[in-house]
């Protein structure tokens, strides 16, 4: 037999669902939505009472569930209009941050006003458990929390399309608490324009599934119309069968540390740029300078082939010695700017290796000879008749190679080869081997044999001068033709540097 509804008043609904610590629903039999909800309901959940209002009831439970939840919910209206107490099985209730908790519903049908309508009320000790003095401490310790983490928190829910902002992600764009919040499209418009593309592609790959995760920098406009520059990152929460419940994340200020690096990285610019001009400045003064300094020695070879006393000839091979070392000293710098300035020309033309070998061991002969140095060249057999390269910068690396092999070497022997080897993908090199026996060079000295202004040994360079561009301007060269220059050295065991060329044999051009 049925029985009437119980009929209940407005102000008896109201402060059962203000009031009540339960979990509690009025629904539409017909519809299945939610017409009202209580506070518990509302604070548990997660959500704004108005963002409940109107949605199914299913909305509360994951996908698998809605049709038992549907079917359950019509048999316990049933049961209840008959007299008999409709509950269902054990059901998930999901909230908001998609913590999932097991949970039974009972119905109950009231008449209110002209309507009848299902009051459904969930029970679990779960439930009890999260809406109770749990929850409120929760909700206590974040309320104090917060307002003292400078970052910004947000949270957007899919099924609500409500976004939520934190009063510290407000404050970072310069909004108060009296003014209105944007909503989700209106905080896609505070996008640079130049980071939006880029900012929401990734925020869709996780409403998508394609992310677990993101993290990015981008620029809001804040209320005063600048922009600010932030780190966001987060993630999407998910229930047990894999739907989205919520995209979270958090948002910190970055915009003095992008100022800055804007600021250093506008300085590097500047001195680069002041840098590049000085190249470019001693490159073309490259014929100036160079021209005195050869009349000034070429005077001297002239002076010295006349009558003068012995005491003037010592003066004179004084001069012409300095002269030599400043010449030296002036082409390594000027050589060294115009590699910086990427003013090197090469001309390549074909010549003969072996031959250019012997003719650097011919210019640094005599020296060797006055320091009692074995100085010997090898050439292989097997290597190529004529090759094509730039012979000039050829023999500019490899006499300063030999040089620097006669200088630091002070007995013993110098031996410098020349053979082929072949080389990756089929591609065939010459190397220029010069082998010493002098004092060798630390493993540390080695790291930085190679760069510009750099000698292995201090007391050395105090001894044989130099501006420590030899080798940074050899290996800039054999690598503009293509090759490099290495090194293998030993304290006490000697040195090795080897100058690759690729063999590009004149009589295949």
């Amino acid at each position: 037999m049925k029985e009437e509804s119980f009929v209940v008043s407005d102000e008896v609904v109201r402060f059962l669902l203000d009031t009540g610590s339960d979990i509690t629903f009025i629904v539409d039999p017909e519809s299945g939505c939610i017409v009202k909800a209580s506070r518990a309901a509302c604070d548990f959940l997660g959500f704004r009472h108005e963002h409940i209002v109107g949605h199914p009831l299913t909305l509360l439970h994951p996908v698998e569930e809605h049709d038992a939840c549907r079917d359950w919910f019509t048999a316990c209206v049933t049961a209840a209009e008959t007299g008999t107490p409709g509950h269902t099985p054990p059901l998930t209730m999901l909230r908001r941050d998609g913590v999932c908790a097991s949970c039974r519903m009972a119905v109950a049908v009231l008449g209110w006003g002209e309507r009848r309508l299902a009051c459904c009320v969930y029970s679990s000790p779960a439930l009890r458990g999260l809406v109770g003095s749990g929850l409120q401490d929760s909700e206590a310790y974040f309320a104090q929390a917060l307002p003292h983490i400078d970052d910004g928190a947000w949270s957007w829910n899919p099924l609500t399309g409500e976004l939520y902002l934190s009063r510290q992600w407000l404050r970072l764009l310069g909004y108060g608490p009296d003014d209105a919040p944007p909503t989700r499209e209106e905080s896609h418009d505070l996008l640079h324009p130049d980071d939006r593309e880029r900012v929401l592609a990734v925020l869709d790959a996780c409403i998508r599934g394609e992310r677990s995760s993101f993290s990015l920098e981008y620029r809001l406009l804040a209320k005063d119309g600048s922009y600010r520059w932030l780190h966001g990152r987060g993630a999407p929460v998910r229930d047990g069968a894999g739907r989205l419940m919520l995209l979270t994340g958090a948002t910190t200020d970055i915009t003095r540390r992008k100022e800055t690096e804007l600021a250093l990285g506008q300085a590097r610019d500047a001195a680069m740029a002041a840098s590049r001009a000085k190249s470019a400045f001693l490159a073309s003064m490259s014929h100036e300078i160079r021209t005195p300094m050869n009349v000034i020695l070429g005077m001297a070879e002239l002076l010295a082939e006349t009558s003068i006393s012995s005491s003037q000839q010592r003066y004179l091979e004084a001069i012409a010695g300095s002269g030599r070392m400043l010449s030296q000293l002036l082409s390594d710098i000027l050589d060294f700017s115009q590699i910086e300035a990427d003013r090197v020309a090469l001309f390549p033309e074909a010549f003969d290796p072996a031959a250019l070998a012997r003719e650097v061991c011919g210019l640094a002969g005599e020296t060797a000879a006055g320091k009692g140095l074995d100085l010997q060249v090898d050439t292989d057999p097997a290597l190529p008749g004529r090759l094509v390269a730039d012979p000039l910068r050829v023999r500019q690396v490899l006499l300063n190679l030999v040089w620097n092999a006669v200088k630091y070497t002070q007995t013993g022997r110098i031996a410098v080869s020349a053979a082929p080897s072949p080389g990756p993908a089929g591609q065939g090199f010459v190397v220029f081997s010069v082998r010493d026996s002098g004092p060798g060079i630390a493993p540390e000295a080695m790291a930085r044999i190679f760069d510009p202004f750099s000698q292995a040994d201090a007391a050395a360079h105090r001894c044989q001068g130099g501006a420590g561009l030899g080798l940074s301007i050899s290996r800039a060269l054999a690598r503009l033709m293509g090759g490099d220059v290495v090194a293998e050295s030993a304290p006490g065991a000697g040195s090795c540097f080897s100058f690759t060329l690729p063999a590009l044999r004149a009589d295949r051009q």
